[in-house]
């Protein structure tokens, strides 16, 4: 998913004004673009965060940025990424191994205020795994003391990716992101201008 900062008529009102500083519209418009760019990237974070049980953070991470600079007056955020690993949701045990006599039924949080419960799932070495017990015991591991043995096979589990969180609502982080754009712009030429004072 990728998204751009719309500079619509704000860019030229500015060229308008600084038409007496060389490169002075570059200079605003360009360090304007890329605090809408981090505005939206942060924006993003919290908006996947609030629906879905995963962290701001984790959303950000997905997230390239490439920026604007006076040469170049436009920039882009690009969110990429498969389905996230169970692992990166909220869930419980917080433990990196749920493995042995002691083991505990694992609990994701998919989605905030939904708990789904993995009835034949476990962690082991930080992921999350569920156990097929309908499929033929094909799996070859090597147990404690070296023997071979045949398992159920067990598959890592994944959940949505960071883009179709995001969905539908990215078109309200575009709009955010030209808000920040022409706000921006804004204090930057009237910076720029007083500097020239």
């Amino acid at each position: 998913m990728k998204l751009t900062v719309e500079t619509n008529g704000a860019l030229e009102r500015a060229r308008q004004q600084l038409q007496g500083i060389p490169k002075g519209v570059e200079k605003a418009a360009s360090r304007a673009i890329n605090r809408a760019l981090e505005t939206g990237r942060t924006r993003s974070g919290r908006i996947v965060s609030e629906k879905f049980g995963i962290k701001a953070g984790t959303v950000k991470d997905s997230f390239s940025l490439q920026r604007a600079n006076p040469g170049k007056l436009s920039g882009e955020l690009e969110s990429k990424g498969a389905g996230l690993p169970l692992r990166d949701f909220i869930h419980t045990p917080r433990a990196d191994s749920t493995t042995g006599s002691e083991r505990k039924q694992v609990r994701v949080q998919a989605r905030r205020g939904q708990t789904l419960k993995l009835k034949t799932g476990f962690k082991w070495r930080g992921h999350i795994f569920i156990r097929e017990a309908n499929e033929p015991r094909s799996r070859v591991y090597v147990d404690s003391v070296g023997k071979r043995r045949k398992g159920e096979p067990i598959s890592k589990r994944f959940g949505q990716s960071v883009p179709s969180m995001l969905g539908e609502r990215s078109s309200e982080v575009s709009d955010l992101m030209r808000e920040t754009f022409e706000k921006r712009l804004d204090h930057e030429v009237e910076h720029l201008l007083e500097v020239k004072k």
